[in-house]
C-alpha cells in the first residue's frame, strides 16, 4: 500500500546529549524547559461581551424545505 503519512524513527535525544547525531544548533532548544511566554500589549484585560450574531438565514433551505399542514391533507 501507500506509505504510511508517520513513521516512527528513534533518533538520539538532542537534549541530553547522546551520541548519534552531531550537536547541531537546536542542541539547546529544550534546555531548562522553558515554554515561551507571548504578551500581546494591546489585548484589553476584560474579554469583550460578544453580541449575538443575527441567526444564518440558508439560501437553500428557505427555498426547498416547506412544511405542509397534515391536517389539511387528511381532510
Amino acid at each position: 500500500g501507500a506509505p504510511s503519512a508517520a513513521s516512527v524513527v528513534r533518533r538520539p535525544d538532542k537534549r541530553r546529549g547522546e551520541p548519534g547525531e552531531e550537536g547541531g544548533g537546536h542542541s539547546r532548544e529544550n534546555e531548562g524547559n522553558q515554554k515561551d511566554v507571548v504578551t500581546i500589549e494591546d489585548l484589553p484585560d476584560e474579554l469583550p461581551s460578544l453580541t449575538p450574531a443575527p441567526p444564518k438565514k440558508s439560501r437553500f433551505k428557505s427555498s426547498r424545505v416547506t412544511f405542509e399542514d397534515a391536517e389539511e391533507k387528511l381532510d
